[in-house]
């Protein structure tokens, strides 16, 4: 029997309502990828990043994940320790082709 690919989202988001847009999205994405492709997403609240052992295990998830979403407002600057967290996953991230792509 093949092996049926995976795709892993890892989304940071800064509001409910961001994370419940960005659900709604990958629910979309995957109804259109069965049955070649199971996707797998993970949600963290940007706040929680601002301690230490949720920032690390989120950034162990970051590193092995497909994408990565963030989903905030840009009302205000990121915190400067979301800013460590994504420049140590940007150090830690799989090798491989990565795009910037804002929104």
């Amino acid at each position: 029997m093949a092996k049926t690919a995976a795709f892993n989202i890892l989304t940071v988001y800064e509001t409910l309502d961001a994370a419940l847009r960005v659900k709604e999205m990958s629910d979309r994405l995957a109804a259109d990828l069965q049955p070649s492709c199971k996707l797998h997403c993970d949600f963290w609240k940007i706040d929680v990043l601002t301690h230490p052992s949720f920032r690390g295990k989120a950034l162990a998830e970051a590193s092995a994940a497909d994408m990565i979403i963030i989903a905030a407002n840009g009302d205000d600057a990121l915190l400067e320790t979301v800013k460590a967290w994504f420049e140590g996953w940007l150090r830690n991230k799989r090798p491989g082709r990565a795009r910037w792509s804002p929104a």
